[in-house]
Protein backbone atom coordinates (compact mmCIF):
# COMPACT_ATOMS: atom_id res chain seq x y z
CA UNK A 1 0.00 0.00 0.00
CA UNK A 2 0.87 3.45 -0.47
CA UNK A 3 1.10 6.39 1.87
CA UNK A 4 2.30 9.94 1.88
CA UNK A 5 5.20 10.02 4.95
CA UNK A 6 7.64 12.19 6.86
CA UNK A 7 9.19 11.16 9.99
CA UNK A 8 10.73 13.20 12.95
CA UNK A 9 13.38 11.04 15.09
CA UNK A 10 14.73 12.53 18.11
CA UNK A 11 17.73 10.73 18.86
CA UNK A 12 20.18 12.89 16.28
CA UNK A 13 23.51 12.38 15.11
CA UNK A 14 26.48 13.20 13.38
CA UNK A 15 28.16 11.72 11.10
CA UNK A 16 30.57 13.20 8.17
CA UNK A 17 29.10 16.88 9.06
CA UNK A 18 25.79 16.00 8.64
CA UNK A 19 22.81 15.42 10.82
CA UNK A 20 21.39 11.43 11.12
CA UNK A 21 17.97 10.76 12.46
CA UNK A 22 18.09 7.67 14.39
CA UNK A 23 16.15 7.25 17.06
CA UNK A 24 16.21 7.54 21.00
CA UNK A 25 12.94 9.09 22.36
CA UNK A 26 11.52 7.73 19.03
CA UNK A 27 9.19 10.44 18.31
CA UNK A 28 7.96 8.76 14.98
CA UNK A 29 5.65 11.14 12.50
CA UNK A 30 3.44 10.30 9.12
CA UNK A 31 1.86 12.83 6.82
CA UNK A 32 -1.51 10.54 5.38
CA UNK A 33 -1.53 6.99 5.29
CA UNK A 34 -3.25 3.91 4.63
CA UNK A 35 -3.84 1.35 7.22
CA UNK A 36 -3.18 -2.28 6.12
CA UNK A 37 -5.18 -5.21 5.87
CA UNK A 38 -5.53 -6.15 9.63
CA UNK A 39 -2.68 -9.00 10.46
CA UNK A 40 -1.08 -8.94 6.55
CA UNK A 41 1.92 -8.56 7.73
CA UNK A 42 2.47 -11.29 10.85
CA UNK A 43 6.14 -10.89 11.36
CA UNK A 44 5.75 -6.95 12.42
CA UNK A 45 6.80 -6.40 15.78
CA UNK A 46 6.26 -3.33 17.97
CA UNK A 47 8.36 -2.60 20.54
CA UNK A 48 7.60 -0.11 23.71
CA UNK A 49 11.00 1.18 25.55
CA UNK A 50 9.84 1.16 29.35
CA UNK A 51 12.88 1.90 31.05
CA UNK A 52 14.98 4.15 31.40
CA UNK A 53 12.09 6.44 31.94
CA UNK A 54 13.95 9.37 29.53
CA UNK A 55 14.27 6.42 26.42
CA UNK A 56 10.25 5.20 26.38
CA UNK A 57 9.21 5.87 22.78
CA UNK A 58 8.72 3.08 20.48
CA UNK A 59 10.52 0.89 17.76
CA UNK A 60 9.78 -1.67 15.00
CA UNK A 61 11.08 -5.44 15.04
CA UNK A 62 10.33 -8.75 12.61
CA UNK A 63 9.85 -12.13 13.83
CA UNK A 64 12.38 -14.77 12.59
CA UNK A 65 11.32 -17.60 14.75
CA UNK A 66 9.33 -18.80 18.00
CA UNK A 67 12.56 -17.41 19.89
CA UNK A 68 13.82 -14.14 17.98
CA UNK A 69 12.82 -10.42 17.10
CA UNK A 70 15.75 -8.63 14.63
CA UNK A 71 15.56 -5.01 14.96
CA UNK A 72 18.20 -2.24 15.26
CA UNK A 73 20.66 -1.79 18.10
CA UNK A 74 19.54 2.57 18.10
CA UNK A 75 16.74 1.28 19.85
CA UNK A 76 18.07 -0.92 22.47
CA UNK A 77 20.82 0.38 23.38
CA UNK A 78 21.06 1.18 27.27
CA UNK A 79 17.28 -0.32 27.57
CA UNK A 80 16.88 -2.01 30.79
CA UNK A 81 13.15 -2.89 29.87
CA UNK A 82 10.60 -3.43 27.36
CA UNK A 83 7.29 -4.72 25.67
CA UNK A 84 7.42 -6.27 22.61
CA UNK A 85 3.62 -7.10 20.56
CA UNK A 86 3.28 -9.79 17.97
CA UNK A 87 0.37 -10.28 16.50
CA UNK A 88 -0.64 -7.21 16.87
CA UNK A 89 -2.79 -4.59 14.42
CA UNK A 90 -4.40 -2.02 16.87
CA UNK A 91 -1.93 -1.99 19.64
CA UNK A 92 -4.46 -0.33 21.85
CA UNK A 93 -7.18 -2.98 21.19
CA UNK A 94 -5.52 -6.20 20.72
CA UNK A 95 -7.41 -9.06 19.11
CA UNK A 96 -7.31 -12.20 20.96
CA UNK A 97 -4.19 -13.94 19.50
CA UNK A 98 -2.06 -10.82 19.90
CA UNK A 99 0.80 -11.33 22.79
CA UNK A 100 2.83 -8.73 24.67
CA UNK A 101 5.81 -10.18 26.39
CA UNK A 102 8.02 -8.56 28.72
CA UNK A 103 11.85 -8.33 27.63
CA UNK A 104 14.69 -7.57 30.15
CA UNK A 105 18.34 -5.90 28.97
CA UNK A 106 20.05 -9.30 28.98
CA UNK A 107 17.47 -10.74 26.62
CA UNK A 108 18.23 -7.76 24.19
CA UNK A 109 21.34 -8.96 21.87
CA UNK A 110 23.53 -6.44 20.42
CA UNK A 111 25.94 -6.73 17.23
CA UNK A 112 28.96 -6.36 19.28
CA UNK A 113 30.71 -4.11 16.15
CA UNK A 114 27.71 -1.27 16.75
CA UNK A 115 29.08 1.94 16.20
CA UNK A 116 26.82 5.01 16.74
CA UNK A 117 29.06 7.34 15.79
CA UNK A 118 29.05 6.00 12.08
CA UNK A 119 25.92 4.66 12.74
CA UNK A 120 27.32 0.76 11.35
CA UNK A 121 26.22 -2.51 12.41
CA UNK A 122 23.02 -1.07 13.08
CA UNK A 123 21.30 -4.73 14.17
CA UNK A 124 20.12 -6.42 17.46
CA UNK A 125 18.38 -9.75 18.25
CA UNK A 126 16.22 -10.19 21.09
CA UNK A 127 15.78 -13.40 22.55
CA UNK A 128 12.12 -13.99 23.80
CA UNK A 129 11.98 -15.53 27.29
CA UNK A 130 9.75 -18.88 26.12
CA UNK A 131 8.64 -19.81 22.61
CA UNK A 132 6.01 -18.63 20.94
CA UNK A 133 2.85 -20.03 19.40
CA UNK A 134 2.21 -19.35 15.67
CA UNK A 135 -1.03 -18.43 14.33
CA UNK A 136 -2.40 -16.67 11.40
CA UNK A 137 -1.60 -13.13 13.04
CA UNK A 138 1.60 -14.45 14.19
CA UNK A 139 4.61 -15.65 11.78
CA UNK A 140 7.65 -15.65 10.95
CA UNK A 141 8.94 -13.52 8.31
CA UNK A 142 12.21 -15.87 5.89
CA UNK A 143 15.42 -14.16 5.73
CA UNK A 144 17.27 -13.28 2.40
CA UNK A 145 19.56 -16.08 1.10
CA UNK A 146 23.05 -15.05 0.39
CA UNK A 147 21.81 -14.99 -3.11
CA UNK A 148 19.06 -12.03 -2.89
CA UNK A 149 19.98 -9.27 -4.81
CA UNK A 150 18.15 -5.70 -3.74
CA UNK A 151 18.82 -4.19 -6.98
CA UNK A 152 18.22 0.44 -7.55
CA UNK A 153 14.74 1.21 -8.75
CA UNK A 154 13.08 -2.60 -6.65
CA UNK A 155 10.22 -1.66 -5.22
CA UNK A 156 10.55 -3.00 -1.17
CA UNK A 157 7.74 -2.62 1.49
CA UNK A 158 8.35 -0.46 4.80
CA UNK A 159 5.72 -1.10 7.77
CA UNK A 160 4.99 0.43 11.35
CA UNK A 161 3.24 2.24 13.18
CA UNK A 162 3.53 5.98 13.49
CA UNK A 163 2.16 9.50 13.21
CA UNK A 164 0.13 10.46 11.05
CA UNK A 165 0.60 14.31 11.30
CA UNK A 166 3.33 16.66 11.98
CA UNK A 167 1.09 18.15 14.82
CA UNK A 168 2.40 16.33 17.74
CA UNK A 169 -0.73 17.18 19.56
CA UNK A 170 -2.91 14.30 17.21
CA UNK A 171 -2.13 11.22 18.86
CA UNK A 172 -0.08 8.15 17.35
CA UNK A 173 -2.52 6.02 15.07
CA UNK A 174 -2.71 2.56 17.26
CA UNK A 175 -3.02 1.05 13.67
CA UNK A 176 -0.13 -0.76 11.46
CA UNK A 177 0.63 1.17 8.22
CA UNK A 178 2.96 0.62 5.48
CA UNK A 179 4.40 1.99 2.22
CA UNK A 180 6.18 1.20 -0.76
CA UNK A 181 9.84 2.56 -1.54
CA UNK A 182 12.11 2.45 -4.46
CA UNK A 183 15.64 1.19 -3.74
CA UNK A 184 18.44 4.18 -4.74
CA UNK A 185 21.63 3.82 -6.69
CA UNK A 186 24.11 3.01 -3.71
CA UNK A 187 25.92 6.23 -5.38
CA UNK A 188 23.07 8.53 -3.52
CA UNK A 189 23.58 7.80 -0.40
CA UNK A 190 27.33 7.13 -0.44
CA UNK A 191 27.85 11.04 -2.01
CA UNK A 192 25.53 12.18 1.20
CA UNK A 193 26.83 9.97 4.04
CA UNK A 194 30.86 8.84 3.64
CA UNK A 195 30.68 6.06 6.40
CA UNK A 196 27.77 4.08 3.34
CA UNK A 197 28.58 1.20 2.58
CA UNK A 198 26.87 -1.05 -0.05
CA UNK A 199 27.79 -4.50 1.80
CA UNK A 200 26.11 -3.22 5.05
CA UNK A 201 23.61 -0.78 3.70
CA UNK A 202 20.59 0.10 1.22
CA UNK A 203 19.91 3.24 0.44
CA UNK A 204 16.24 4.06 -0.11
CA UNK A 205 13.94 6.95 -1.77
CA UNK A 206 12.91 9.35 0.12
CA UNK A 207 11.03 13.06 -0.01
CA UNK A 208 8.88 14.98 2.28
CA UNK A 209 6.37 12.94 1.08
CA UNK A 210 7.41 9.36 0.81
CA UNK A 211 10.17 7.95 3.14
CA UNK A 212 10.81 5.12 5.14
CA UNK A 213 11.44 7.09 8.11
CA UNK A 214 8.02 7.09 8.70
CA UNK A 215 8.06 3.73 9.80
CA UNK A 216 9.03 2.73 13.06
CA UNK A 217 13.11 2.62 13.57
CA UNK A 218 14.13 -1.24 13.72
CA UNK A 219 11.11 -1.97 11.59
CA UNK A 220 11.41 -4.56 8.62
CA UNK A 221 11.80 -3.45 5.39
CA UNK A 222 10.66 -6.47 2.54
CA UNK A 223 10.99 -7.49 -0.66
CA UNK A 224 7.66 -8.98 -2.12
CA UNK A 225 7.57 -12.01 -4.77
CA UNK A 226 5.56 -10.46 -7.12
CA UNK A 227 4.24 -14.29 -8.26
CA UNK A 228 3.42 -15.95 -4.53
CA UNK A 229 3.06 -12.11 -2.99
CA UNK A 230 5.38 -14.22 -0.27
CA UNK A 231 7.42 -11.12 1.99
CA UNK A 232 11.48 -11.78 2.26
CA UNK A 233 13.31 -9.79 5.20
CA UNK A 234 16.25 -7.18 3.02
CA UNK A 235 16.55 -4.38 5.57
CA UNK A 236 15.82 -2.59 8.79
CA UNK A 237 14.76 0.84 9.14
CA UNK A 238 18.46 2.48 10.36
CA UNK A 239 18.53 6.38 9.74
CA UNK A 240 18.37 9.17 7.20
CA UNK A 241 18.75 13.20 7.07
CA UNK A 242 15.88 14.84 8.63
CA UNK A 243 13.64 12.56 6.91
CA UNK A 244 13.43 14.71 3.12
CA UNK A 245 15.98 12.66 1.74
CA UNK A 246 17.14 9.16 0.87
CA UNK A 247 17.19 6.72 4.03
CA UNK A 248 19.71 4.33 4.97
CA UNK A 249 19.08 0.58 5.85
CA UNK A 250 20.96 -1.86 7.44
CA UNK A 251 21.38 -4.82 4.56
CA UNK A 252 20.18 -8.41 6.62
CA UNK A 253 21.95 -10.02 4.04
CA UNK A 254 25.37 -9.35 5.34
CA UNK A 255 24.34 -10.10 8.78
CA UNK A 256 22.81 -13.66 8.04
CA UNK A 257 26.50 -15.85 10.03
CA UNK A 258 26.06 -13.17 12.88
CA UNK A 259 21.72 -14.09 13.26
CA UNK A 260 22.51 -17.68 12.73
CA UNK A 261 25.48 -17.90 15.64
CA UNK A 262 23.03 -16.24 17.96
CA UNK A 263 19.42 -17.41 16.69
CA UNK A 264 20.18 -20.79 14.61
CA UNK A 265 18.02 -19.02 11.91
Amino acid sequence: MWLKTVLVLTFLCVVNGILLETSKNINLKIVGGEEVVPHSYPYQVGIAIREPKERKGWCGGALISNEFIITAVHCLKGIQLATVYLGAHDVHNLSSNAIKIDVVQSDMLLHHLWTPRYAVHDIALIRLPDPIPFSDSIQPIPLPTPQTIVSPGQMLVATGWGRTSTNTSIARPTKLHSVKLRVEPDATCKNLFFHYDPTLNICLEGNREKTSCFGDSGGPIVATNEKTGTHVLVGITSYGRKCENVSVLTRVVAYLDWIAVISGV
